[in-house]
């Protein structure tokens, strides 16, 4: 199993009942959407956010928060540290875009 890690795993498109709602919005947005494929950069950058989300997490759960919006202003960065985290894990990326 651990040659397999450095070989990129691409989701197959499994057709959806979704496609035909989204459509259109790719079609006016001219955007594609998005594709899983998994590395071993992202999945290493979703270890080091999973981590640092851990972290945070402990402090909230020691309270180590002096007032109560500190403690929601904690909480919002250990979602978002888990879930870009789980999305990087997943594969989940986006071209980059020129503004």
């Amino acid at each position: 199993m651990g040659a397999l890690t450095g070989v990129p795993i691409v989701a197959l498109a499994v057709p959806s009942p979704l496609d035909d709602a989204l459509m259109p919005l790719h079609d006016h947005y001219e955007d594609e959407p998005a594709a899983l494929v998994r590395t071993k950069e992202k999945r290493g950058l979703s270890r080091f956010r999973y981590h640092n989300a851990e972290s945070f997490f402990e402090s909230l759960d020691r309270g180590f928060y002096d007032r109560h919006d500190e403690m929601f202003y904690q909480s919002g960065i250990v979602a978002q540290l888990a879930l870009s985290a789980h999305l990087l894990d997943v594969g989940l990326c986006c071209k980059n875009r020129e503004a």
